[in-house]
């Protein structure tokens, strides 16, 4: 609820054994089974120790690229595009 009042169109909230504590393994398991059927245009992972742990992994799961410590996110709803 909290995410939808500051904007969010769709929150998933995901609940598996693999996520009661934080294994890079386990998490990038529940996301990429996830993201194989919900094919993100983007996904924005903080840049935490866990963030910057899983992104790569993520990354190279899902055979896309990734960018680190982004400060700043542009979207150009004319255009389609986003810059950082």
């Amino acid at each position: 609820e909290e995410l939808v009042a500051h904007g969010a169109d769709i929150v998933h909230v995901f609940e598996s054994p693999l996520l009661k504590y934080y294994t890079t393994d386990g998490y990038t398991k529940v996301l990429t089974d996830f993201f194989k059927d919900h094919k993100p245009n983007i996904l924005l992972i903080g840049a935490t120790n866990n963030g910057r742990d899983l992104a790569p992994r993520m990354s190279g799961r899902m055979q896309n690229g990734v960018v680190a410590d982004c400060t700043i996110l542009t979207v150009d709803t004319n255009e389609g595009l986003v810059e950082w």
